[in-house]
């Protein structure tokens, strides 16, 4: 999906952030594995050096899936600092022309 989804936003992202649990769990604690190609997709992908991996602990026994969704997001989003437009999508959706919608951005900035 990743590999679909993300082509879409690179030419027109400044940055892009994916943000990675370290121990490969997911919201709900389950373990889950990247493969070396991903990350070598990655580097082959990110020919204008945009993308920044983020790996930290996104699941929290304490939480329910939808707290560490919202955990993850908002570790994210403060990796990303203050200022600016961040949009987070995840690795299934897919961003529509996302080129207008940075271009109307910037008009009604300026």
């Amino acid at each position: 999906m990743l590999k679909t989804s993300l082509p879409l936003v690179y030419a027109d992202a400044d940055e892009i952030f994916l943000a990675i649990d370290y121990q490969r769990r997911t919201w709900s604690g389950n373990s889950f594995e990247l493969p070396d190609e991903f990350f070598r997709w990655i580097v082959e992908l990110d020919h204008e050096h945009k993308i920044q991996i983020y790996e930290d602990d996104f699941y929290d026994k304490n939480l329910t899936v939808k707290e560490n969704d919202t955990r993850e997001r908002n570790l994210l989003g403060a990796r990303m600092g203050a200022g600016g437009w961040h949009v987070q999508i995840d690795s299934d959706e897919y961003f529509v022309d996302f080129s207008m919608f940075v271009e109307k951005k910037i008009i009604k900035i300026i």
